[in-house]
């Protein structure tokens, strides 16, 4: 009516200064230092997601999922994957629009997001490839072979328990502590056969042995349950790259204290064999509860470190 377009009456309400909410983007920008916005929700959801990723591929290619829901973990791996893609492929184009400058200033973040999401698929592949064998696959082979109970160490021989993984020795077998040797390679290989003290005839051979690792020294034998009264089981050793290192200290054994043996077993000597063998998924568990922990501890560090970088050499005053 009086010439006063809507807005400056809009205007004239906050004191002749311009409407806060028709100029909401060019105040973001000022009180940013020049154009430069630092967005805490952001950068967390950098530390966020990529420990995310970790947690769930290690836990998933850990557990024994792999094998009894194979369909179900193939999809959510293959939904990982795919996000991990995306990210990457997001963070390019933004690389892109800024080398053919239709972007003043480096995505930093972007780039930020996309290195911590890869690294972080591709070390919970390698961790859980490694947890797996040595603990997961270690518990369901044992379960694959055969059990044995009441096993003569004196009198049984071992070519018909070649296929065996839980043993149960008979009555008055034990660990003769007096026979042990370790083979020292990096780690200490320590051996020591298997007996039945309360047996009247004298073993052929030895081809029963307990074993463990760097728990042997100058004739001592201390390797699992070897001062429980009660044990008289057996964990078989399944790692073959061990295996070797093992033989090597039987064979030790032989030529020092004048034994002999054939077809040698190695066994973790244990009180309970069945109980025993679930230490392997408590193992994997654990050692996946401490990786996850120690990944995202570590993405946080470089998440505050790059935000440090960014607020003191990026963000212009």
């Amino acid at each position: 009516m009086y010439g006063y377009h809507k807005a400056s009456l809009k205007a004239a309400q906050y004191g002749s200064l311009p409407d806060p909410e028709s100029n909401h983007d060019e105040k973001i920008h000022t009180q940013h230092h020049g154009g430069r916005k630092f967005n805490p929700r952001a950068v967390f959801l950098c530390w966020l997601i990529p420990s995310t990723i970790f947690t769930l591929v290690a836990g998933l290619l850990s557990s024994t999922l792999q094998d009894t829901q194979t369909l179900l973990t193939t999809l959510v791996l293959a939904i990982v994957v795919a996000n991990v893609l995306l990210i990457a492929g997001l963070g390019a184009h933004m690389i892109g629009r800024y080398l053919r400058g239709r972007l003043q200033e480096f995505p930093f973040w972007y780039s930020f997001f996309v290195v911590a999401s890869l690294a972080s698929l591709i070390v919970a592949v390698w961790f859980a490839q490694v947890n797996y064998v040595d603990n997961t696959s270690a518990y369901e082979n044992l379960f694959k072979l055969a059990a044995a109970s009441n096993l003569d160490p004196a009198t049984d021989s071992s070519v018909r328990f070649m296929d065996v993984g839980r043993v149960t020795f008979s009555n008055g077998s034990t660990v003769d502590t007096s026979k042990t040797i370790g083979f020292k390679n990096s780690d200490v290989y320590c051996v020591a056969p298997i007996v039945n003290s309360k047996s009247t005839v004298q073993p052929k051979t030895f081809d029963y042995w307990a074993i463990g690792l760097n728990c042997c020294s100058l004739g001592t034998f201390s390797c699992g349950a070897y001062d429980n009264p009660a044990a008289r089981s057996g964990i078989r050793l399944l790692r073959e790259d061990q295996r070797a290192f093992y033989k090597l200290a039987a064979e030790e054994a032989e030529v020092t204290y004048g034994v002999k043996m054939e077809h040698p077993i190695f066994f973790y000597w244990v009180e309970d064999a069945t109980e025993a063998s679930q230490g392997f998924v408590v193992a994997a568990t654990k050692y996946w509860l401490i990786a996850s922990a120690a990944w995202a501890c570590f993405l946080m560090a470089s998440t505050v470190t790059a935000a440090m970088f960014y607020m003191k050499f990026l963000v212009k005053v």
